[in-house]
């Protein structure tokens, strides 16, 4: 529909500028629509949540370390689940707001996608759980930002991370996740 439109011969029937880009296919595809949850964003969440744990951790300290402006947006995406204003959103928190923004989910994929992304097994997703599991690659995989959170769990500046330094640093960072589940 857009692109006939755009098409149209006479000047005075084809969309203006403006109008094309108020367009909901262009609107929906350049974050400007009125579902502020794009569908990237939970195939995002949803790839996180297949990750591996230690892959998961990482990027949550990534996510720790970076400046406020750098997840400003998806601090104010989480805002949106996070109606009790308390840093978490519930399964229950989380199914009623992909429900209002139009997303059909099934309260178990709900309870699943919760499960795999809490760290702390706190049965509830952190503000910091939220933006590392959005956080875009570019930010997540920069060679800056991994060498800051293998540091963090090279705790003797070997080069390795030991099964000791693991199990320190999850402890010192508040998770409560099984080694076993590091594995791919």
């Amino acid at each position: 529909e857009l692109v006939s439109h755009l098409l149209l011969v006479d000047p005075k029937q084809r969309l203006t500028s403006v109008q094309a880009l108020e367009h909901p296919w262009v609107a929906m595809a350049s974050g400007n629509s009125e579902h502020p949850l794009s569908d990237s964003v939970i195939v995002r969440l949803k790839k996180h949540s297949k990750q591996t744990s230690f892959l998961k951790v990482g990027r949550t300290l990534i996510a720790r370390s970076l400046a406020p402006s750098e997840v400003e947006g998806l601090k104010q995406l989480f805002a949106l689940f996070d109606v009790s204003k308390a840093g978490r959103v519930t399964i229950g928190q989380l199914e009623l707001g992909l429900r209002k923004l139009g997303y059909a989910i099934l309260s178990s994929q709900v309870s699943e996608l919760v499960a795999s992304l809490d760290l702390t097994e706190a049965d509830v997703i952190s503000s910091e759980e939220f933006v590392s599991a959005l956080l875009p690659s570019s930010i997540a995989a920069s060679e800056e930002k991994i060498w800051e959170a293998f540091s963090k769990f090279d705790e003797d500046e070997d080069g390795f991370i030991s099964v000791k330094e693991l199990e320190k640093v999850l402890e010192k960072q508040g998770f409560k996740v099984h080694l076993l589940t590091f594995l791919p």
